[in-house]
């Protein structure tokens, strides 16, 4: 017999897509499940950031077939859709908006398009009764960016897999690794830049992560690497099965991820899980509340000092063996999975 949902759960698009949003949406369901607390997933189409007219007829049929009275958890993509659909919801059910980063924030949007989300944000954030970010400075955002109380709001970060730590057999890191979908707001482009000085260092960069969701960023990014010569240096390979991206953390000295903008840093928690130092940049969440000689920020889009960070690593044993040592220590502050779905579980029950 199947057992009767607790809640229903809203999301645009394929929620079997490996990034880091809908990996934390998926674990968070499965650990609510074991907690008694199944849920029926509710799919809209997955147009972003401005639905069609036939997709807004497909979610608005979607959303209608949610009883009145029920707990709804709604993914933060789908503010993208007009206001009034979730008005409308809000007003039969009670809605927990679980938002990854403020929309409008996004790197690279048209100032228009960022408008448009600000203001369908705004008034879907109004209508939920409760919100969940997956970090405290999510949170410090949406308090900015729309006046909300911050009683309103809890930040649930997301839990980490349990995985074998790397082993420490280089003394210099050679194999660099990125995991990320190529989109404007994850840096790929000032990596590569980045990394041209170092280019008489015997490193070479892999890339992991949809190829498809952004094209023109894709082809800026191919450029750089063509017009710099670095074309035997960096891979670009598509998202890959778990068990073929585990073979390639394995592979792995060193995480790099210059994001301009990270709710939290899912990726970053898996490089740390596996014992593998990480330089990121000061806006991946993560870094608030992980402090640690493993995880190296450096200020968003700052190329030059990026390339110091790899640099110092490249060339410093001693500076790669701390990083390292840090990186292994990491990983016994990282929240489980299932801490994170008790965490859930209680704003759930504050509807």
């Amino acid at each position: 017999m199947k057992a009767t949902p607790a809640f229903w759960f809203v999301l645009p698009g394929d929620p079997a897509s490996r990034t880091g949003g809908y990996l934390y949406d998926a674990r968070i369901r499965a650990g609510l499940a074991d907690l008694g607390l199944p849920s029926t997933l509710v799919r809209l189409p997955a147009t972003f950031p401005r639905p069609t007219a036939e997709d807004e007829t497909a979610a608005a049929e979607a959303l209608s077939a949610i009883p009145d009275g029920a707990r709804v958890v709604v993914d933060g993509l789908a503010f993208a859709y007009p206001p009034a659909l979730l008005a409308a919801l809000a007003a039969r059910c009670r809605l927990l908006a679980l938002v990854h980063h403020a929309l409008p924030l996004e790197t690279g949007l048209p100032p228009e398009t960022a408008e448009h989300l600000r203001r369908h944000e705004a008034t879907a954030l109004a209508a939920a009764r409760r919100v969940v970010v997956t970090a405290p400075p999510t949170a410090r955002s949406l308090v900015q960016l729309y006046g909300l109380a911050a009683g309103r709001i809890a930040a649930v970060l997301p839990g980490t897999e349990p995985a074998t730590a790397a082993p420490l057999a280089a003394v210099r890191p050679h194999r660099l690794l990125t995991v990320a979908t190529v989109t404007p707001r994850k840096g790929h482009r000032l990596l590569v830049e980045a990394l041209a000085p170092l280019r008489d260092r015997p490193w070479h960069l892999t890339c992991v992560g949809s190829l498809g969701r952004d094209p023109a960023c894709l082809a800026s990014v191919q450029e750089v690497i063509g017009r710099l010569h670095l074309q035997d240096r960096v891979d670009l390979l598509d998202e890959v099965e778990q068990d073929q991206l585990d073979a390639i953390y394995r592979d792995a000295d060193l995480f790099v991820l210059p994001s301009f903008l990270e709710g939290y840093g899912m990726a970053i928690a898996e490089a740390l899980a596996r014992g593998l130092p990480v330089i990121t940049t000061d806006r991946a969440a993560i870094v608030e509340t992980l402090t640690s000689p493993g995880l190296i920020a450096v200020p968003a889009g700052d190329r030059e000092r990026l390339t110091t960070a790899l640099e110092r690593l490249l060339d410093g044993a001693e500076a790669y063996a701390a990083a390292k040592a840090g990186a292994r220590e990491c990983r016994r502050a990282l929240p489980s999975w299932a801490e994170s779905a008790k965490a859930f579980a209680e704003e759930l029950a504050a509807l």
